[in-house]
């Protein structure tokens, strides 16, 4: 008989997040966490056919096996590159160049 571990699927956006905790079958991977959990769909707006998956903030591939207390993050695509943001925030808080 397989037991059924706990782990949380966790999924957020601006203005919203999940948390859900679910019982999957031991030997469960993360995707299969993730479609257990209900998430599914709800990450599936947000490009879930390429989101990827991590544990605990660590980047796992999603046939990597859930185990008991994990906390499973769908991660949404990133909008913008980090850098790229990062300067044009910059630029806007300089405010206009003189000259």
């Amino acid at each position: 008989m397989v037991e059924d571990i706990h782990v949380t699927v966790a999924w957020a956006a601006p203005g919203a997040e999940r948390l859900i905790e679910v019982f999957v079958p031991q030997g469960s991977s993360l995707a299969a966490a993730v479609r257990l959990s209900g998430l599914d769909p709800l990450a599936e707006t947000a490009g879930s056919a390429s989101a990827k998956l991590g544990v605990w903030g660590k980047l796992k591939p999603a046939e990597s096996l859930a185990c008991a207390g994990d906390r499973i993050e769908v991660y949404r695509p990133l909008v913008a590159e980090p850098k790229a943001a990062r300067a044009r925030r910059a630029r806007k808080k300089a405010g206009p160049s003189k000259g």
